[in-house]
């Protein structure tokens, strides 16, 4: 018996330890300068790559003017640029997505960084960046402004590029991050609630399992004790591979 109460004490133990591990990550924060930086190179290197194909790309008079000034503004917009000639135009505008993605990623983080304390504090944006990306990816089109394509010939081949205008309003990106967090949080209150109650349903099959083999071995007079055990741990296993499955 002192056994079994051992394993029980252990297993309370690891799920204590299991819970202070779910209930709290601490994830290293990047300076928000630091963050910043990355954002307007990210846009800078994507609108020089633009720049260095006007030299073969012919003018286009009807060129909006928020591609000739690569940072329109940096408060509720953003654009994205295809960084090189596509082979078509679908090529093109996937990729003046993907350079608008990076950017309204990089902008979350750098609202990450200076959101309230009590709420990021302690927690990095890395570990919620898929999630964020995912949840952004779905809003895309509905933050998209004006697009800008432009064909024409490369060594008698059509070619393609593309630009993109995107809404970047700081109240919107916050709530995409808050979104987020309660989705996290969520997860985290389910995970802890099998945990416990997976826990407590160990706990207490142990105990009925001690008292039912308490029960018998002392109706038995202790005849049959070596049966008894072997049947008591069968069926504590039992019970915590379905507790495990449940």
């Amino acid at each position: 018996m002192k056994a079994l109460l051992a394993i029980l004490a252990g297993l309370a133990a690891v799920t204590a330890l299991g819970y202070l591990f779910l209930s709290s990550t601490h994830v290293e924060r990047r300076p928000v300068w630091e963050v910043g930086v990355a954002r307007v190179e990210k846009e800078l290197d994507d609108h020089l790559a633009w720049l260095a194909q006007e030299s073969i790309a012919p003018q286009d008079p009807e060129k909006p003017a928020w591609i000739q000034d690569s940072r329109p503004d940096l408060t509720d917009q953003i654009v994205g640029y295809s960084r090189q000639l596509e082979p078509t135009q679908e090529r093109a505008r996937t990729e003046a997505e993907e350079s608008a993605m990076a950017q309204l990623v990089a902008l979350a983080a750098l609202r990450w960084q200076s959101c309230v304390p009590s709420i990021c504090d302690g927690v990095g944006f890395d570990a919620f960046r898929p999630a964020f990306t995912e949840r952004l990816r779905k809003r895309f089109p509905s933050l998209v402004k004006e697009r800008y394509d432009q064909k024409f010939d490369l060594h008698r081949e059509p070619v393609y590029r593309s630009a993109v205008l995107v809404r970047a309003r700081p109240e919107e990106l916050e709530r995409d991050l808050l979104a987020v967090l309660n989705e996290d949080a969520n997860r985290r209150f389910a995970a802890q609630r099998k945990l416990l109650w997976a826990a407590g349903g160990i706990v207490g099959a142990g105990i009925a399992v001690f008292l039912g083999y308490s029960t018998l071995n002392a109706a038995t007079r202790g005849h049959f004790a070596g049966t008894l055990r072997l049947i008591s741990a069968i069926a504590f296993g039992v019970i915590i591979l379905l507790l495990t499955l449940a």
